[in-house]
């Protein structure tokens, strides 16, 4: 078959899979066990960005996914279901960069084939992707962003530059560790292009991840009484996995969050 046969069958598969995963295992997505969508709800019900009947504000968790999931609940109701949905779509979205980026790196169409086909049939994602979280959203801005710093080397336009900066900037939003990247491609650039061209493009993408990042930073300050800059999540991870709760909470199917 020609490469975009090749690409059209990963794509309807893809979806397939994901399809036949809500029809077989839909019945175990809950909205209950995701702290984003207290979040979600409250912000629907006019008590601010908070997660704490007791609080009209808090900064425990970054705040991209609970506004996208608002947007959902808006546009298609409070359902798990609707949220894997929109979720697939970013997904397919996900599926295309990676297919342009296997292609642009290697040269090769079969090599951005088997790079969407990977990411599309990853078993744990086909879980992972439909649940109630972040990861799907933040894998999406993610490769947005890697995909754009190689539009910026390839044509040293501003305006990719900019795109990065946007999309690492709300990825931020959601897992801030995607700002360590921003400047190894600051590298990455002025080896392949030279410092004075990378510097334009880093002002410009740094300019964007500032514009995108500070209206929260500036939000959690204020509330806190002391600099945050996205989260006071830091640090979780460590004490939910060691945490002698932890293993009763997973059992029973929660998030430890």
């Amino acid at each position: 078959m020609s490469t975009r046969r090749w690409f059209a069958a990963i794509i309807v598969l893809a979806v397939f899979a994901r399809v036949g995963f809500l029809l077989l295992f839909g019945h175990t997505l809950s909205l209950q066990t995701s702290g984003y969508d207290t979040y979600a709800v409250n912000m629907l019900d006019g008590r601010g960005y908070t997660r704490f009947d007791d609080r009209s504000g808090d900064s425990d968790l970054p705040p991209l996914y609970p506004f996208f999931l608002v947007g959902v609940y808006k546009m298609l109701g409070r359902d798990p279901l609707a949220v894997a949905a929109v979720q697939i779509v970013l997904d397919m979205g996900v599926i295309a960069l990676l297919f342009w980026l296997g292609r642009r790196i290697s040269g090769q169409d079969a090599v951005g084939l088997l790079a969407a086909a990977f990411y599309g049939f990853y078993p744990y994602l086909l879980y992972q992707n439909l649940t109630v979280n972040d990861t799907g959203i933040f894998i999406f801005l993610l490769t947005v962003g890697i995909a754009a710093a190689y539009r910026a080397r390839d044509t040293r336009a501003w305006i990719w530059a900019a795109w990065l900066g946007l999309s690492f900037g709300l990825a931020a939003l959601t897992k801030t560790w995607v700002l360590l990247l921003w400047p190894l491609l600051t590298w990455w650039w002025a080896r392949k292009l030279g410092w004075r061209q990378a510097t334009r493009l880093a002002l410009v993408s740094g300019a964007l991840i500032a514009l995108t990042t500070a209206p929260w930073a500036v939000r959690n300050t204020r509330l806190q009484g002391e600099f945050v800059f996205l989260s006071t999540n830091g640090g979780s991870n460590l004490h939910q996995g060691n945490n002698p709760c932890s293993a009763d909470y997973l059992t029973r199917g929660w998030d430890v969050q």
